[in-house]
């Protein structure tokens, strides 16, 4: 005899909830520490390097205290490198911190660094330096207190991506 049917609306179904969130904001690392806490939720995903995921587990060991940063490089190439700063004010850190403390699965999403420094490294071998190319001034293109930004601009002015999902 089969059991009772369950309707789908009661399945349990994951929910991800995504936080956009202003990297290093104080008023962001406090809400989405709030949120998690309220949520409790059972994964949190940050925007980071998988690569890193080896090392992830050691940012809630209490000796490990911020600002620290996490630096992804190619051994063969050093100068070919990216870090990942985290201070106590940085949502990300709150994140990562309150799921590890809590015995929360925490995973980096995101591009691996190996992809990313393959490909930069591939199209700095193959763009030749010009040894008397001059950076651009960019100060013309700082905008003044008073000044508005070009309408194709808009988007760019108060850019607040997803960077961090959380699975309840």
């Amino acid at each position: 005899m089969p059991g009772p049917s369950i309707p789908n609306s009661q399945l349990l179904i994951p929910y991800p909830r995504i936080f956009g969130i202003r990297h290093h904001g104080p008023g962001s690392a406090r809400s989405l520490r709030g949120a998690l806490e309220a949520l409790k939720p059972d994964a949190i995903l940050v925007e980071g390097p998988p690569d890193a995921a080896e090392v992830l587990p050691l940012l809630a060991h209490p000796a490990m205290q911020p600002p620290v940063a996490l630096l992804i490089y190619a051994p063969e190439k050093p100068e070919h490198a990216v870090y990942y700063p985290f201070a106590l004010f940085s949502p990300e850190w709150q994140a990562i911190h309150y799921g590890l403390t809590k015995g929360i699965t925490v995973r980096f999403m995101d591009l691996p660094q190996a992809h990313q420094l393959a490909i930069s490294e591939q199209e700095a071998d193959r763009q030749p330096v010009d040894p008397n190319l001059q950076p651009p001034d960019p100060a013309p293109q700082l905008p003044t207190p008073n000044s508005q930004p070009p309408p194709g601009d808009l988007h760019r002015r108060d850019r607040r991506g997803p960077a961090l999902a959380v699975l309840h």
